[in-house]
């Protein structure tokens, strides 16, 4: 047997790698079969993103929830003003409102902002900002004027 070991190891050695490269190229070929069976299910992923009927479902929705968003934010700060002003102190069973300048702030911050918002976002973006964002509302300016609720959108992102 020595003999023989002696023998076959140079043909083992030039072997070996090919036997290697074999295996290498029964996996790619088997790789390239999983893939292929991947291929239909990619197309069919592909379909359900570019349908434009799903398309447009979710731009309403978004638009939708976008609106929403807005205006719960937007009453939500009223109602809190309202609540505030004629709550009842369930201790005292007295009227509670805020003193004239607490409410001046609250009232000068936050509910004039969200008018100026709802009336002419533009503005609302101006007085928010100032001269330095120019771009911002003229963008703003440019979406309202076309179509008022994208504007509006693009404004309470940047103000709220």
């Amino acid at each position: 047997m020595g003999f023989l070991n002696i023998v076959l190891s140079p043909i083992e050695t030039i072997f070996e790698p090919i036997v290697m490269i074999g295996q290498a190229v029964l996996s790619i070929i088997k790789l390239l079969g999983d893939l292929i069976k991947i291929i239909p299910k990619l197309f069919s992923l592909f379909e359900m993103f570019t349908d434009p009927g799903k398309v447009i479902k979710d731009a309403v929705y978004a638009f939708k929830t976008g609106i929403i968003m807005i205006f719960n934010t937007l009453f939500s700060g009223i109602i809190d003003i309202i609540s505030n002003t004629f709550s009842i102190n369930r201790k005292n069973e007295k009227k509670t409102t805020p003193s004239p300048k607490e409410f001046s702030i609250r009232f000068s911050r936050s509910l004039i902002k969200y008018v100026i918002l709802v009336l002419c976002p533009p503005l609302a973006l101006f007085v928010h900002y100032g001269i330095s964002h120019f771009m911002y509302i003229i963008i703003s300016a440019l979406l309202t004027y076309f179509y008022y609720f994208p504007g509006l959108i693009y404004t309470a992102l940047y103000i709220l």
